[in-house]
């Protein structure tokens, strides 16, 4: 699959979030453009990216590894990386790899926005 396929669009300011949908596959030849869509996005804004991966059909570990390093950019802003309706498969991959403790993964954008007392802290508290 070529990188083009990948897009990461719609993005739009939610409270403290940068809230972006994800479509496409996310592999070997993708996994650097999802890198440097979302940097900008979280460089761009806040510092904390919300991404919706329910239009995601693959993701392996290339992408995992993009989402690890997303992660470090949004903590280096004091922000936080969060994905919503992520896809079983990827789902179950970050919580295999315990990933989950440091990407939280929400059924859906909302779920996400209105994260209850003990998830991660609102972006920007550090």
């Amino acid at each position: 699959m070529a990188d083009t396929d990948l897009t990461v669009h719609d993005a739009r300011r939610m409270g403290t979030w940068t809230v972006a949908a994800v479509t496409g596959e996310i592999d070997f030849s993708s996994a650097d453009a999802l890198y440097s869509q979302a940097r900008r996005l979280i460089s761009e804004g806040p510092g904390c990216l919300l991404l919706d991966f329910s239009a995601v059909t693959f993701c392996d570990s290339s992408g995992i590894s993009s989402l690890i390093g997303l992660m470090r950019e949004a903590r280096i802003r004091h922000g936080t990386l969060a994905l919503a309706a992520a896809p079983e498969r990827v789902s179950r991959a970050l919580h295999q790899i315990g990933l989950h403790h440091f990407i939280p993964v929400y059924p859906d954008i909302k779920a996400a926005l209105a994260a209850a007392p003990g998830a991660p802290p609102p972006c920007g508290s550090g």
